[in-house]
């Protein structure tokens, strides 16, 4: 058994009241989110995994991309998960272009309070049963609200293994794209009516663009200033809610906010007597001494 130490303590903030969006806004069929993208550097991004799963109760093999945020721990979305055995699931991780490793599941760790209508809470972590190797490097996760003030938008990256806007790619081969992400309900949703009380967290989401997430996306980075911010839950197209296409010039893809979720991420893993690592000045990280196990 190994053991390593590090010192880490997680400063609460305080979270504003917000508001939820109507549930018929998300199309449920799609939320299984690269098109016009690029393939990705493996070496560059070595964190980065699909895995899939078997849903009997709709009786079809589902996909979804994830990141490793440490040697044991794939961060996810839950409607990846939702309703899976954890013997049902096989992470996949390239070693090159050609050559791929695979880990069975552990424990599936999905957000006690996910809406799988709503869409809420819409995170879950995987416990593979054994570290990839040779994994140069973790995901670090960051992002706070200020950085989006006075309407200011980031350039960041979304990967994933899904389809592509001319392929199923059935190869599973990642690709990455450049968008242009805003915050905020005014910015996000300016074109959709909200009818109810917003009791999840406001999301990141895309201008609208032909670069977007594609089925078998979901659950994968949005990578900003080299930091995990978000991950892919969902599209919606405000001006055409029937065109869901992959590619459409009118499509947006919405991400949860990694920001409202860094204490559930680290009493999830911390509860399980492993370590979570979100080494960012954001998060406000100072000193408490914590074992990580391999075992």
């Amino acid at each position: 058994m190994q053991k390593v130490f590090i010192v880490l303590q997680l400063i609460e903030y305080i979270v504003a009241k917000m508001a939820i969006l109507d549930p018929n806004i998300l199309n449920d069929k799609n939320k299984e989110l690269i098109s016009y993208g690029e393939l990705f550097d493996i070496q560059k991004y070595p964190f980065m995994v699909y895995f899939e799963s078997m849903i009997y109760t709709e009786n079809t093999l589902s996909m979804c991309t994830g990141s490793l945020i440490l040697p044991l721990f794939v961060l996810t979305a839950a409607h990846c998960t939702h309703e899976a055995d954890k013997y049902d699931i096989v992470v996949y991780r390239y070693i090159n272009t050609h050559r791929k490793t695979m880990r069975y599941v552990k424990n599936i760790y999905e957000h006690e309070s996910y809406d799988h209508y709503a869409g809420k809470n819409d995170i879950s972590l995987l416990r593979i049963e054994y570290p990839f190797k040779d994994v140069i490097h973790y995901i670090n996760m960051s992002g706070h609200p200020n950085e989006f003030s006075n309407g200011k938008s980031l350039n960041c990256i979304a990967i994933g293994y899904g389809q592509t806007d001319k392929s199923m790619n059935s190869e599973h081969f990642g690709y990455m794209t450049n968008l242009s992400i805003m915050y905020g309900l005014k910015k996000c949703f300016s074109h959709i009516s909200l009818t109810t009380e917003f009791s999840s967290k406001i999301p990141l989401c895309s201008k609208p663009n032909i670069h977007n997430p594609c089925p078998g996306d979901s659950g994968g980075p949005l990578i900003c200033n080299g930091y995990l911010y978000g991950i892919a839950n969902f599209i919606y197209n405000a001006h055409n809610p029937e065109d869901m296409k992959c590619g459409s010039p009118h499509l947006q893809s919405g991400y949860l906010f990694i920001y409202f979720y860094r204490d559930w991420i680290s009493n999830t893993i911390l509860n399980t007597g492993n370590l979570i690592k979100l080494c960012d000045k954001l998060f406000k990280i100072s000193v408490i001494l914590i074992i990580y196990n391999f075992s």
